[in-house]
Order: C-alpha cells, then sequence, then structure tokens
C-alpha cells in the first residue's frame, strides 16, 4: 500500500492521500496533493504495523505518531518516540 504524504521541511505530516490501495477505495474528496514553499511531497509504503490501522479506522490518529526520513534514497514513514 502507497501513501502520498506532505510533510513540512522536518519530515512532519500534514496532509495524506491513498496512493494505491487493494482495501481502500480512492479517495475522491481530494483529488490531488500538492505541495507549498517549505513542503515537501512523498510517496512511501504504509508500513505493516500502521496498515493494521486503516483496518481498526484508527489510521487518521496514528499516522500522526510518524514522520517522513530519508535513509541512503529510500523515503520511509518512522514512528516518532
Amino acid at each position: 500500500m502507497k501513501l502520498s504524504v506532505l510533510t513540512d521541511q522536518t519530515g512532519r505530516i500534514i496532509a495524506t492521500q491513498y496512493v494505491d490501495s487493494p482495501i481502500m477505495p480512492q479517495q475522491q474528496f481530494i483529488s490531488k496533493i500538492m505541495s507549498s514553499e517549505g513542503q515537501l511531497l512523498h510517496e512511501v509504503e504504509i508500513p505493516l504495523e500502521l496498515q493494521q490501522h486503516i483496518l481498526q479506522n484508527t489510521f487518521a490518529t496514528e499516522i500522526f505518531k510518524y514522520k517522513v526520513e530519508d535513509h541512503d534514497k529510500i523515503t520511509k514513514l518512522v514512528k516518532l518516540s
């Protein structure tokens, strides 16, 4: 499952949108997320521990416990400590 993630320059998540999900329909109320000055747009895989929250309908609160980080040219969601 992939997610478009809009972040500030520190990687803090501002907004998300599903890109590819076998269990969730494409969101119709948001056509496209676009970045503004000081913001970055990423496409990331949703980690397994976060995918369970989609099924439990708690994703909207859990996603903000993560941030986006780049490691060796790979962008991923990392849980805040």
